[in-house]
């Protein structure tokens, strides 16, 4: 008597594993997931050593914007090895990392700094965001103006269109906190006492200093993700960080609901219901989707006076 296997057996046997298959991926979904939101804490850890590392050696965090639109994360480079990327860009622009320098030139102006400034660098990178391809546009902000009249912020914002360009800038999924008014540096003096009481960690122009958070940098915002700009009619991404131009999100908008949600300036997260924040000590917290507006702009602000146990923020 013969033994094998029938073609019904096969045919069995095949929809077992496809069914097997279907059970077991949620599972493998989520256990990446998880993986990837833990991996995304400690890059925003690491980001947070950085800047302190900075304030230690310069004796101030860096500047939200330095220049001509070289931002946060520029300034960080040789102190989250990226030393080498660091002096290449300083070969270049001879004054890319000098605080005390203004006139510097565009990170996009020559043809080596667009092509250096393409780097992509992990460290910058939710890897949920980029597992999921959210967040990348060929189009980055390469910088703005800011001013303040009556209390209102107006924004002008230069927009830099690689679509034509051989290439996407380095992008970033994280963004500096810049508080909930002090959004840019701000040329309407009578406007300055309303901005400085909410500006954040950041902020353009402006440099500060650990003890100016008066409101303690265990309860302060510093940097936290930022996806970009979504066009839900167009199904896609319009607008993306980069980790060399001066992208700063304000607090003044609440945090979006979803990476579908996400608009220009507006802190936003792959990651459902949670945005991981790294705080003014470096320690990292994960703050909800739906935490109230208020409570957002208190933690974004360095000194306003208005002091949030984080404990109780996400009850």
């Amino acid at each position: 008597m013969r033994h094998g296997t029938t073609l019904i057996q096969l045919i069995v046997m095949i929809a077992g594993v496809g069914l097997l298959a279907i059970l077991l991926f949620p599972a493998v979904q989520s256990a990446q997931e998880e993986q990837n939101f833990l991996m995304c804490r400690k890059n925003l850890h690491e980001i947070g050593i950085g800047f302190h590392n900075y304030h230690d050696i310069n004796g101030f965090l860096p500047s939200g914007r330095i220049g001509h639109n070289n931002g946060v994360f520029s300034q960080l480079l040789p102190y989250v090895e990226q030393q080498n990327l660091a002096a290449a860009l300083s070969a270049e622009f001879d004054t890319w990392q000098d605080p005390d320098v203004n006139d510097k030139a565009a990170w996009f102006s020559t043809d080596t700094g667009w092509e250096l400034c393409q780097t992509k660098i992990s460290l910058f990178v939710c890897p949920s965001a980029d597992a999921a391809g959210l967040g990348k546009a060929k189009r980055n902000v390469a910088g703005m103006k800011f001013s303040v009249e009556d209390k209102t912020a107006e924004m002008t914002l230069q927009y830099l269109d690689t679509s034509e360009a051989d290439g996407i800038a380095g992008l970033s999924t994280y963004g500096p906190c810049a508080g909930a008014a002090g959004f840019h540096f701000v040329e309407d003096e009578n406007a300055g006492a309303f901005t400085s009481a909410r500006e954040g960690m950041f902020s353009s122009q402006r440099r500060k200093v650990i003890t100016q958070i008066l409101d303690g940098t265990s309860n302060t915002l510093g940097i936290g993700e930022y996806l970009g700009e979504y066009d839900e009619d167009k199904e896609a991404w319009t607008l993306s960080g980069s980790w060399a131009a001066a992208t700063m999100m304000w607090t003044a908008k609440p945090l979006a609901e979803s990476a579908q949600k996400a608009t220009y300036a507006q802190f936003s997260s792959p990651h459902e219901g949670i945005n991981n924040f790294v705080l003014g000590d470096a320690s990292v917290f994960p703050l909800s989707t739906k935490v109230d507006l208020q409570v957002l702009r208190d933690i974004g602000g360095i000194r306003d006076g208005n002091i949030v146990d984080l404990g109780t923020v996400n009850r």
